[in-house]
């Protein structure tokens, strides 16, 4: 059983709409906003590197990042400027089509 809080990004309320953005090669390396939830990656012509809002910013907010067409030849890279993403220093994305949910408890991220 989940006990806790959590929030989506875009703030009170409950249910409302997801922030989403699509990037390509040409925005990497790419600073992901405390504001946008999902993050579409399209690595069609180059690898991509995602660097992650700090954990003790986001805690609770929980991010959807997409790898579409190519990403088993032109990964997504997801850094952290501090903590982990599940006791690793980055987690990629490299199946077509793949996706990774993140949430952080404030020291780091965990992929859920």
């Amino acid at each position: 059983m989940f006990r806790g809080s959590f929030r989506s990004g875009s703030g009170g309320g409950g249910g409302g709409a997801l922030t989403v953005q699509t990037i390509t090669s040409a925005d990497s390396p790419y600073d992901l906003p405390l504001s946008t939830e999902v993050l579409i990656v399209d690595t069609s012509t180059g690898v991509v590197n995602v660097n992650m809002p700090s954990a003790s910013s986001s805690e609770g907010i929980i991010y959807y990042i997409k790898g579409m067409s190519n990403a088993s030849t032109n990964r997504v890279r997801i850094l952290v400027s501090s903590g982990l993403i599940d006791d690793d220093t980055f987690a990629d994305i490299n199946n077509d089509f793949a996706a990774v949910s993140l949430v952080s408890d404030g020291t780091n991220y965990v992929i859920l």
